[in-house]
C-alpha cells in the first residue's frame, strides 16, 4: 500500500520516515515494522504513539489556524459594512447635518510587542493601565487569545494599554516576573500589578475579569 502511495523507501526497502513517521506522502505517515511480523507488535506500540501525536499536532494546528482565520474573516465583514448598510448611514446622514454615529465595529490592531529594555517604559511607568499579555509561538491557547486580545486593543484604546512578551524572546523578563505557563495575563495600574489570571477565555470572560481587577483596583489581585 505504502509502495503504491509513491512512498520513498531505502536500499533495504525499508519505507523513509522522519522520526514521527511521516512518509514523504504529504498526509501518510507509517508505523511497525513492515519486514518482521513478528516485530510488528512491539514496533507499532513505539512508532505507532509517534504517529498518532504528530498527526493530532497537524490536525490540531490546521484547527487553530482555521479558527483564527474565521474569526478575522468574521470581524472584516464586520467592520466593512454591506450596500444596505451603507445607503442607510448615507441617508441618516444627510437627515442629520449633524454626522451618523458609526454603525461598524472597532477594527483589532496589532499588540506592540515589549521587552526587557521597554518593559519599565511601557509597563511600570504608563499613564493608563497596562494588560500584558505573555504568549509563545508554540502555544494553540495563545494563537486562539491572539484575534480577542487585539479587539480588546482597539475597543479599549485611551483608557487601557495592551501590550504583549514572546517568552522565548524573552526568557530573562518573564523568569523575573515569574510567569510559567502560557497565555499569562497581569494588569498593571501605577506601576504596580493589580490583578492576573492564566489561561484563554472568550471576549466577554476577558472583558469581565478586566472590569473586576481595575474596579477593585489594588485589591483586584
Amino acid at each position: 500500500m505504502l509502495t503504491r502511495l509513491g512512498c520513498d523507501k531505502d536500499n533495504a526497502g525499508w519505507v523513509v520516515t522522519d522520526r514521527t513517521g511521516r512518509t514523504s506522502v504529504a498526509g501518510v505517515w507509517a508505523a511497525g515494522n513492515i519486514v518482521d511480523p513478528r516485530a510488528q507488535a512491539v514496533a507499532a506500540a513505539g512508532t505507532g504513539s509517534s504517529a498518532a501525536f504528530a498527526i493530532h499536532t497537524d490536525l490540531l494546528d490546521e484547527d487553530v489556524d482555521r479558527a483564527v482565520d474565521q474569526h478575522r474573516q468574521a470581524a472584516a465583514a464586520v467592520r466593512q459594512p454591506t450596500a444596505r448598510q451603507c445607503q442607510c448611514q448615507t441617508a441618516y446622514s444627510h437627515s442629520h447635518k449633524t454626522g451618523s454615529p458609526s454603525m461598524t465595529a472597532d477594527a483589532p490592531r496589532p499588540v506592540d510587542s515589549v521587552t526587557e529594555q521597554t518593559y519599565t517604559a511601557r509597563v511600570l511607568q504608563a499613564e493608563r493601565p497596562v494588560l500584558v499579555q505573555f504568549w509563545a509561538t508554540w502555544c494553540h491557547p495563545c494563537r486562539m487569545v491572539t484575534p480577542i486580545v487585539e479587539q480588546l486593543a482597539a475597543e479599549q484604546s485611551g483608557r487601557l494599554d495592551i501590550v504583549k512578551v514572546d517568552l522565548d524572546a524573552e526568557p530573562g523578563l518573564a523568569a523575573q516576573l515569574g510567569i510559567t505557563s502560557v497565555p499569562a495575563f497581569v494588569v498593571y495600574t501605577g506601576g504596580r500589578p493589580v490583578g492576573s489570571w492564566v489561561g484563554a477565555a472568550p471576549k466577554h470572560v476577558l472583558e469581565k475579569k478586566l472590569a473586576s481587577i481595575l474596579g477593585a483596583g489594588s485589591d483586584g489581585r
